[in-house]
């Protein structure tokens, strides 16, 4: 049985929720794929963080629109449920809880590999720590939770977009392509790019949590938009047309960092990685519980996980999904699986709930732009999809599809005999 708010509850601002965005869709794939992506199309990487930037503001607009004009607990769930109905609904919410239950857990995990390289002991006792204190912090208002998030994404933002300033300025090759154009690696490229544009998604399920639904939102999804861009485009530009040692480029973010902070480059990207990784499990998770406190009325989860705090924190739900992703590192620990299958696994369901998602903006927003542009987006996302997922997850996704259509068709047979 819910608990009912006894106090004034406090809102998150444009600047608080701008903290809760920006740390996440940077993530650790800030420090991992400007390398990356320059290794495999050189001076054409630039052209291919242009169009990935490109996609992100295209879905951030249909998720940021839909946010709003539906707002919610559930998210894009509510967007999902007035376009497609209940049963859509629920299979996109699953998809999504399944997504981060496992890709959260991986999210963690890459932040303990971090503190390992810098002595702090064994990656998975480290992750179990993290889990814990990332939970304990969800357990919080809101509100301190965006400020800490705000902090952690603010100094993450500032120092990559810093450290590759200085490198473009004082060590800058010449601001050209000159590399020959090659049509498959820079495919591979986007596709590879496009799992950074995730997180916009998550951002409904804040909407009952901000000061004013339309204002603070789309401010707060601008001003994200805008950093995040920046960063981007600054440290791409730095991997490529910086050269801080003389020797013909940088094309590692610890050469790129080393002008301004030295040797200590390496400790420092080290804690970025934390930072963001950290931030992304804040707004994953704490999405995702709010998510999962709200089907407890649509009867799909148990009423347990509706338990409130005063605060409207989602407390049930919070230390459920704790526990799973406890349990997901422990049976990494005894082999089950590696690093590289948890991501596959949360790559997968979040791709198809981000589909859904697309597919319900298209519908909803009745704009020929979006209807063009998203189109394109949901068939990038189907090859995507196709390509990176295995044969048994494609059949776990199929038989949840169909086990959903015949629930639809079940229930209209029952209704029109009625």
């Amino acid at each position: 049985m819910n608990r009912q708010h006894s106090v004034k509850e406090k809102k998150l601002g444009v600047w608080t929720l701008s903290g809760l965005i920006i740390g996440p869709i940077l993530g650790s794939g800030i420090l991992l794929l400007p390398s990356t992506i320059y290794e495999l199309v050189g001076e054409w990487a630039i052209v291919a963080w242009l169009i990935i930037i490109g996609v992100s503001l295209l879905t951030a607009y249909i998720f940021g629109a839909i946010s709003i004009r539906y707002p919610g607990d559930a998210g894009v769930a509510n967007a999902v449920n007035r376009a497609f109905g209940g049963q859509i609904k629920v299979r996109s919410s699953l998809y999504l809880i399944m997504g981060v239950s496992v890709g959260a857990a991986a999210v963690l995990l890459t932040a303990s590999e971090y503190l390992a390289q810098l002595g702090w002991g064994d990656p998975f006792y480290i992750g179990y720590g993290l889990t814990a204190v990332c939970v304990l912090l969800l357990f919080c208002r809101i509100t301190f939770v965006g400020k800490i998030s705000l902090l952690m994404s603010t100094v993450s933002a500032v120092v990559l977009f810093t450290g590759s300033a200085v490198s473009l300025t004082n060590h800058s090759k010449v601001f050209a392509i000159t590399d020959a154009f090659q049509p498959q690696p820079f495919g591979y490229a986007v596709l590879i790019l496009f799992w950074a544009v995730f997180g916009w998604d998550i951002i409904g399920n804040y909407t009952n949590e901000v000061k004013d639904i339309r204002k603070t939102t789309s401010r707060g999804m601008i001003l994200s938009f805008m950093v995040i861009a920046g960063v981007y485009l600054v440290v791409a530009a730095a991997m490529q047309w910086s050269d801080p040692a003389g020797d013909g480029g940088a094309h590692s973010l610890g050469g790129i960092m080393y002008p301004l902070f030295g040797d200590r480059g390496q400790q420092i990207i080290a804690g970025l990685g934390v930072f963001l990784c950290a931030s992304t499990y804040l707004l994953y998770v704490g999405g995702i519980s709010r998510l999962t406190a709200s089907l407890f009325r649509d009867r799909i989860l148990p009423a347990f996980l509706g338990q409130r705090t005063k605060h409207n924190t989602p407390f049930a739900a919070i230390g459920v999904i704790g526990l799973v992703n406890a349990a997901v590192i422990l049976f990494m620990q005894l082999g089950a699986y590696d690093i590289s299958v948890l991501v596959l696994v949360a790559n997968s369901f979040l791709g198809m709930n981000a589909l859904i998602g697309i597919l319900a903006g298209i519908k909803l927003l009745k704009s020929r732009v979006v209807a063009i542009l998203g189109t394109i987006l949901s068939l990038f996302l189907i090859v995507v999809i196709g390509m990176y997922s295995s044969r048994s997850l494609l059949l776990i996704i199929s038989v949840l599809c169909v086990f959903f259509i015949y629930r639809e068709w079940r229930s209209r047979g029952m209704h029109s005999q009625h």
